[in-house]
């Protein structure tokens, strides 16, 4: 997921499963460390 990144891009995701729950924290860390930031779609759309 993070080697696909794209500018502007947005990831959804639905976090009732474990295997998705346990890979978001590296991946937030991942894009983090490429400069992206996280928010929700409500934060975004205001």
């Amino acid at each position: 997921m993070i080697a696909n990144r794209t500018a502007g891009g947005i990831v959804l995701m639905h976090l009732g499963g474990y295997p998705t729950r346990n890979a978001l924290p590296a991946m937030l860390t991942g894009l983090r460390a490429a400069g992206y930031s996280a928010t929700s779609l409500s934060a975004l759309y205001r």
